[in-house]
């Protein structure tokens, strides 16, 4: 037997254009997200939501680049205003496309007054207002200038070549301690001008296998693991205090 149904008359409703909707978490997460990326939303006009996990389903968002194991990738967190589409109207697939700016969630940084400035600036989790990382561009004309901060740490990695082509001049400030290490050569040129190596504190060690020459024209002294070879037209040792010269066999015009 087949049972009667009446004639479905009445269409499946749709929502003709976007909407805007809050980002919503579980009490005291900033970043609730799931392992696609997506978010939960509650809408402005829906009053039986509790601005909570369980205010609607998993929403996908949009992203710049979205590939398989690689692309770009930025949550919206807890409290931002997002843009919500449905894909061909439909209510049951929502689709964040942006996030909006507001009077609560103002810009990174104050406007018109910045308005050449432009960039990104994420702030850490459960941080103050002040802890953030960001990449910012001045677009100024004369004032041009491209400003990266790291709020801890900053690793750069580089499979192969390395170039730095620096106009004017360039200053490196290190507030603990300096280390490189160099598997090959280390070449310094310094074309015009001098160079200068001041410690203020402790000592400088220089230390080599084979040998050490420090040369000015034809003076040079070098150093090896057999002794120390001073050559020059004129060699002057100068004293304030005593002069000592101790060996086991001391030759002198010999």
């Amino acid at each position: 037997k087949i049972p009667f149904r009446p004639q479905l008359s009445t269409p499946k409703p749709t929502i003709a254009g976007p909407q805007t909707a809050i980002i919503v978490g579980p009490p005291g997460e900033e970043i609730f997200t799931d392992e696609l990326g997506r978010v939960k939303i509650q809408f402005h006009w829906d009053r039986n939501g509790k601005y909570n996990d369980h205010s609607s389903c998993w929403v996908r968002v949009a992203q710049s680049g979205a590939s398989g194991g690689f692309g770009s990738i930025q949550i919206p967190r807890v409290g931002d205003e997002v843009v919500v589409v449905f894909l061909d109207g439909n209510p049951d697939r929502p689709l964040i496309m942006g996030s909006l700016y507001n009077s609560t969630n103002t810009p990174p940084w104050s406007l018109p007054a910045n308005k050449t400035q432009s960039g990104f600036l994420t702030r850490s989790m459960k941080g103050d207002g002040g802890t953030a990382n960001f990449f910012r561009f001045e677009d100024k004309a004369g004032a041009e200038q491209i400003i990266m901060h790291a709020e801890r740490n900053m690793d750069t990695e580089i499979e192969l070549d390395e170039t730095h082509d620096v106009g004017n001049n360039r200053t490196i400030t290190v507030g603990g301690t300096h280390t490189e290490t160099v598997k090959k050569d280390t070449m310094v040129q310094v074309t015009e001008g001098s160079y200068t190596l001041q410690v203020d504190n402790q000592f400088i060690q220089v230390a080599a296998k084979q040998h050490i020459i420090l040369q000015v024209g034809d003076s040079s002294i070098t150093l090896t693991p057999e002794g120390i070879e001073i050559k020059g037209k004129v060699i002057v040792t100068t004293s304030t205090d005593t002069t000592q010269i101790t060996g086991a066999a001391v030759r002198i015009n010999d």
